[in-house]
């Protein structure tokens, strides 16, 4: 017989919130005009799921920084964070 076992990460909501604001504040450093939604709902397995609303000229900048950020935060503090930009509305 095998049984397999899942395991659930429990991670402190202040963990999440740092993580949160530093990959805001990094965002906001490279593009000031990013308007940025913390939703209150998951994308799927996801501690927390950022939408950011860019101009287009930056949204590969945004994209790019977002998906290294992310992975940063993953492997260091085990906080899995999601985000979607997107291009602003005029």
């Amino acid at each position: 017989m095998c049984l397999i076992m899942e395991h659930k990460r429990v991670i402190s909501p202040h963990r999440i919130e740092s993580a949160k604001q530093n990959i805001m504040s990094d965002i906001k450093e490279i593009c000031p005009q990013a308007t940025i939604k913390i939703s209150k709902e998951q994308f799927e397995d996801e501690d927390a799921l950022l939408y950011v609303y860019v101009p287009e000229p930056e949204i590969d900048v945004v994209r790019n920084c977002a998906r290294e950020r992310t992975l940063d935060i993953l492997l260091e503090e085990d906080v899995d964070i999601a985000i979607l930009v997107n291009k602003q509305n005029d």
